[in-house]
């Protein structure tokens, strides 16, 4: 689970290094686009529970036996958010 998280994170910033991002959002306007402003909104949400997940993990290795349920949705949760990361991804590489 530590190595996905860290290939999400560090994803951004490959693409910002080694992609001609500003040509498509600001030159050809797809920032307007509501398939870019979901794909980000997402991408949020996933970091935000990735941050929720760190925190659970924390708790349980604290021994709060009561933090493994909330850790063990945040996991489902966090699989369909990176399934639509993934394909709105692919839309919009598209």
């Amino acid at each position: 689970m530590v190595s996905v998280l860290l290939f999400d994170l560090s994803l951004p910033f490959y693409l910002y290094s080694h992609r001609h991002w500003w040509h498509r959002l600001i030159e050809q306007q797809e920032i307007f686009s509501s398939l870019v402003w979901m794909h980000a909104g997402i991408l949020l949400m996933m970091y935000g529970l990735y941050g929720a997940q760190i925190y659970t993990a924390l708790k349980i290795s604290k021994g709060d036996a009561e933090a493994r349920a909330a850790h063990r949705a945040q996991g489902k949760v966090m699989l369909i958010l990176r399934l639509f990361v993934i394909l709105t991804g692919m839309l919009l590489a598209s």
